[in-house]
């Protein structure tokens, strides 16, 4: 498995579950985080509101961002769709 797989699964299973939305008519979406850790390496995917966090020694760093209509390029990329 690599970051291409992991990005393609995560694609998928967004473009899937967006076209239900459209065709139910929901306004629902979908988030989620996933890390992979191999040969030492970790890497991270997320989709919608969340957030995945490092936290050592009380020390905390944010690994990913939001994806919502908050943050400006978000809310760009939303705004392009054509629901």
């Amino acid at each position: 498995m690599n970051e291409n797989a992991i990005f393609s699964a995560l694609k998928e299973v967004d473009e899937e579950f967006l076209e239900l939305a459209r065709k139910k008519d929901l306004t629902d979406g979908s988030t989620c985080v996933l890390g992979v850790v191999m040969n030492g390496k970790l890497t991270l995917a997320n989709i919608g509101d969340s957030t995945a966090l490092l936290i050592k020694n009380s020390n905390v760093v944010e690994l990913t961002s939001e994806h919502n209509y908050s943050r400006l390029d978000e809310f760009r990329r939303i705004s392009d769709q054509n629901w």
